[in-house]
């Protein structure tokens, strides 16, 4: 299971360039996929040089109901709180729009990783 741990390498991210262009892709998200924003999503900044993003999700107790425990269903999943990170490698504006939708389409996927759902949504999100 991936639940949230907060590291100490995650800091509040306090670019104004970057929290533009995160306010943006998750406004566009919201709008096409409200369905997934009745929990707290984080945003932080991390110092990881193995990857340039990562959407990490906290289920609720409740949607855990199988024996592997998860929901049946993707649908039934709610989770009590999302964070989206950002490695501080990442500094151009274009890199930073494309690593937040890469994981805005992971938002509205949940445990679907690289499908092609996840693909058509994340392509939806940044066709803007």
């Amino acid at each position: 299971m991936a639940y949230i741990n907060k590291k100490r390498t995650w800091h509040e991210c306090t670019d104004k360039n970057i929290l533009s262009v995160y306010n943006e892709v998750m406004a566009e998200t919201k709008r096409l996929y409200p369905e997934y924003f009745d929990c707290d999503i984080k945003f932080y900044i991390d110092s990881s040089t193995k990857r340039l993003g990562s959407c990490r999700y906290s289920p609720k107790k409740e949607t855990l109901i199988n024996k592997w425990g998860y929901a049946a269903q993707y649908g039934d999943i709610r989770f009590n709180e999302i964070v989206i990170l950002l490695s501080k490698y990442v500094t151009d504006t274009e890199s930073v729009r494309k690593v937040l939708v890469h994981e805005a389409g992971h938002l509205v996927t949940p445990r679907e990783h690289h499908s092609y759902n996840w693909k058509i949504r994340a392509d939806k999100i940044g066709a803007k």
